[in-house]
């Protein structure tokens, strides 16, 4: 009540201010109601609708009484009927700024949680760059790629003058030979001129080599999934229920700081080996340590990801472990992240990749999700489409969404330390 700094409240306990103050209304302009369960399942932001995850329904109702003091920047809305009634999602009164819920619980690609990422910019007195920028990745590519399919891909976004990323995984691994009759198969990136042959191609025609783990899989078991590169995760211990449910159940039992240096380490040498630079790195699935994370930005300073935050991610000094499971969260970010807890510079990866046969655990992921994320984007001042695309699969949807975000007025950029 007497400062007169910014303030950002989140949902919970600001009755006890609103209710208690003398004088709280006329300084803010609004006031507050009550918590409410009825299920307001989309946000109005700037022209765009966003959806909010109806597991968690609850919001805090607040009241415009003083337009003039109270600006209503978000609506929440919810179909009545054929009629659709809103309430205040994110208000700004005076040097208060209310947002109705938790926006970093059930976070998507088109969920209310980028709103409250736009709005950032404000509460911060930040001026956003207002441009709309792309970032197109191609995945999971190791020893066992098709060559043909790779040229065919560069010449195709060359064509279309796209530069893009290549994530490459320097090893491959299947040792429950899951893919080879069940003898284990083994094979190295410089055992495979063609397929280096066609990564030179590819870095030819604007593309970007990504350091995508060592073997993006762990050891000779699954983990959870086949044992093999590209299906399993490498810096992190995962495991399938009966239902077919992935838990992320801690790091894996050899992660320290020196087991996560030597499995970069290999992997630079072997790209190194084909005469390869990689810009920057990609965590397989994401998921990894805070041990690792730490030292995959010791060795590259640029990462595209999205990364897990613990809830003590830096240990102790001295430490040579992770420890026990912590509690953590994923978080995707639709701009660039100058400097991550780890001390990266993280590119946004916002769209997900096209998935048309998803693995248990994940989900069927469309070009029509992708587009419709990238169009939900547009609305941020600081637009991104960062998608992926598994060179496995038919170049026409990779050309149904480059095609798509270009005609939305995105343009595709490189990796770069000099992004902001």
């Amino acid at each position: 009540m007497a400062t007169d700094k910014t303030v950002c409240w989140f949902k919970y306990n600001i009755w006890q201010l609103a209710w208690r103050q003398p004088g709280f209304a006329s300084k803010f302009g609004f006031t507050f109601n009550w918590l409410d369960w009825t299920g307001y399942d989309t946000v109005y932001y700037r022209g765009e609708a966003f959806g909010k995850y109806q597991v968690d329904p609850e919001l805090g109702y607040v009241w415009v009484l003083y337009p003039s003091t109270c600006e209503e920047v978000a609506s929440a809305c919810r179909d009545v009927g054929g009629v659709e009634e809103c309430i205040p999602y994110i208000v700004r009164g005076n040097n208060l700024w209310y947002v109705a819920d938790l926006p970093f619980s059930y976070i998507g690609e088109d969920d209310r949680y980028l709103v409250f990422c736009d709005v950032l910019y404000d509460i911060l007195g930040l001026s956003p760059p207002e441009t709309k920028r792309a970032i197109c990745r191609i995945e999971d590519v190791d020893p066992s790629a098709d060559p043909e399919a790779l040229r065919a891909i560069a010449d195709y976004l060359y064509s279309q003058e796209v530069p893009f990323a290549i994530s490459v995984v320097p090893n491959y691994a299947d040792p429950l030979g899951f893919y080879n009759d069940g003898v284990a198969e083994y094979d190295r990136l410089s055992w495979e001129p063609e397929v280096v042959d066609a990564l030179h191609y590819m870095v030819s025609k604007g593309g970007q080599i990504v350091l995508h783990g060592y073997t993006h899989q762990y050891g000779s078991a699954p983990n959870p999934y086949t044992g093999a590169t590209g299906d399993d995760f490498e810096f992190y211990r995962v495991e399938l229920d009966e239902d077919g449910k992935t838990t992320y159940a801690g790091p894996v039992p050899r992660d320290s700081k020196s087991w996560a240096a030597k499995r970069v380490g290999k992997g630079l040498a072997e790209l190194d080996r084909c005469e390869l630079t990689p810009v920057a790195w990609e965590t397989p699935h994401y998921a990894a340590s805070a041990t690792d994370y730490k030292v995959f930005a010791s060795k590259f300073p640029l990462t595209i990801q999205r990364v897990l935050c613990f809830d003590l991610p830096i240990p102790p000094s001295g430490f040579k472990g992770s420890g026990p499971p912590s509690f953590f969260g994923g978080q995707l970010f639709p701009y660039v992240i100058e400097r991550d807890i780890y001390g990266q510079k993280v590119l946004p990866e916002n769209l997900g990749s096209y998935e048309p046969d998803p693995w248990p655990g994940h989900r069927l992921w469309l070009v029509e999700d992708i587009l419709r994320c990238a169009e939900k984007n547009t609305a941020l001042r600081d637009a991104w489409a960062s998608f992926y695309f598994h060179p496995i699969y038919d170049m026409a949807k990779l050309q149904e969404i480059v095609e798509g975000i270009q005609a939305m007025g995105y343009t595709f950029v490189p990796l770069s330390e000099d992004l902001h």
